[in-house]
């Protein structure tokens, strides 16, 4: 992960490459973590009504580590968005793979622009702990 400043007052920037987000979150072995990873796909696939009626917008997606667990058919759609280049990178050749999923290059703060024309119904929006640092 880079950690780096724009300047003297400026906040962290964290940049996650792929191999650095597995290594370092997907491969821990820190009991923490793989509960906490545990916990978000429960919470997605068991507490939400009617999954198969909704879009789910992905915010913060990386590199797809989710998709298989809330792609169609288990959820109308997905759109899944994501602001660093070597995440989306990788998150457009997940996506393709996963039927009514869509990966989208945006900010999420403007989201409502990122998402103009996209079909969005009954939405379901996540922000998993993958966005850590990166808000």
């Amino acid at each position: 992960m880079d950690k780096s400043q724009n300047s003297p007052s400026s906040s962290l920037i964290y940049t996650w490459s792929v191999p650095d987000y597995i290594k370092s979150v997907e491969n821990s072995s820190h009991p923490l973590i793989k509960g906490y990873e545990q916990a978000e796909i429960d919470f997605l696939t068991s507490s939400i009504e009617n999954l198969k009626m909704k879009t789910f917008i992905d915010v913060g997606a990386g590199y797809g580590r989710v998709l298989p667990y809330i792609a169609p058919p288990i959820t109308r759609n997905i759109i899944a968005v994501e602001i660093n280049d070597s995440m989306f990178s990788e998150l457009q050749k997940r996506a393709v793979l996963y039927p009514n999923t869509t990966a989208v290059k945006g900010n999420a703060n403007d989201l409502s622009n990122v998402l103009e024309g996209a079909d969005v119904v009954s939405p379901v929006i996540t922000c998993l702990q993958n966005s850590i640092g990166t808000w």
